[in-house]
């Protein structure tokens, strides 16, 4: 079995965030369940970078830490997604969520 990955390119977008209405909303929902099941997560402690959307595949929301500057990228079932930089392209994340929190909260 592959890894899925999500490939920023042409045909995907980046959204920016809004700073305020119904889309706003949205892109908080993702972080605000995770932080449900994940207690050490504050939601208030990200800041909302976008969206990556795909006709291919869910959404998924971009949060930086405001104090490590790490992302936590969460799609809408609350998958965890990395960024590699070399691909250009976000996979889903084979770290145990665990070890993804402790490395963006640290």
């Amino acid at each position: 079995m592959t890894a899925q990955t999500l490939e920023v390119t042409p045909s995907q977008t980046l959204e920016v965030a809004p700073l305020d209405g119904e889309s706003q909303t949205d892109c908080w929902a993702p972080l605000k369940r995770f932080a449900l099941e994940h207690r050490r997560i504050n939601p208030s402690d990200f800041m909302c970078m976008g969206r990556i959307t795909s006709s291919e595949s869910r959404p998924v929301c971009l949060y930086k830490h405001y104090n490590t500057r790490r992302y936590l990228n969460i799609d809408t079932l609350g998958n965890i997604w990395a960024y590699e930089a070399e691909k250009d392209k976000y996979i889903l994340d084979s770290m145990a969520v665990e070890t993804r929190i402790n490395y963006v909260l640290s």
